[in-house]
């Protein structure tokens, strides 16, 4: 997967993003993220903003909203506070939801 935010120089990026392939954020990202595939916000991501995607990962943390998501997983060390709005949600052990849900169809 393409990354953004690696482990350089730790600068957040801040702004909006925006992609049609599947995506990893492995660093601090403030603002808004779109994405029409994948997003996986890695082990070192953290995301404060908002995330529209159809499918997330959260394996890091996300502060802020998670909308529009098809599937959203939150794996067994993710963190996600905030707004969630999903089809799906899987939250394996181990995982943090500590948001407002609006989960089905």
């Amino acid at each position: 997967l393409p990354s953004v935010g690696g482990s350089g120089s730790g600068a957040p990026i801040t702004g909006k993003l925006s992609f049609s392939v599947p995506t990893r954020i492995d660093g601090v990202l403030r603002g808004e993220v779109r994405s029409s595939a994948l997003l996986v916000v890695g082990e070192s991501g953290s995301v404060d903003g908002t995330l529209r995607a159809s499918e997330v990962l959260v394996l890091g943390e996300v502060r802020g909203e998670i909308r529009g998501a098809d599937r959203l997983e939150i794996g067994p060390r993710g963190r996600v506070h905030g707004k969630v709005e999903a089809r799906t949600l899987i939250v394996n052990e181990g995982g943090i939801l500590d948001a407002q849900c609006a989960v089905g169809a």
